[in-house]
């Protein structure tokens, strides 16, 4: 979700790997905004990014049914750029 690349900057794209098979990523979706050093977390279903290089309060809401764009899920109360991020039952 996201990255970085020296010839564009921070990238917006969301792409998926299905990891059981031997296979490269194909595009899914794009964040709110362009962004790296974000730290997804999430489960099978669903996926929330937070921060980002810019500081960012924006939570993007990311849902794994069906390939599309994020969805604001809301701001953090200060903006975060290097984040750790933890799931779990």
């Amino acid at each position: 979700m996201g990255g970085h690349r020296s010839d564009k900057g921070s990238l917006n794209t969301i792409e998926k790997l299905t990891i059981a098979t031997n296979s490269n990523s194909v595009y899914f979706g794009n964040l709110s905004y362009s962004r790296h050093t974000s730290n997804p977390v999430g489960n099978d279903n669903y996926a929330v990014a937070n921060g980002g290089n810019t500081y960012s309060r924006i939570l993007d809401y990311v849902s794994f049914n069906t390939p599309g764009n994020a969805k604001k899920f809301g701001t953090s109360p200060i903006g975060l750029r290097y984040t750790a991020s933890f799931s779990g039952n």
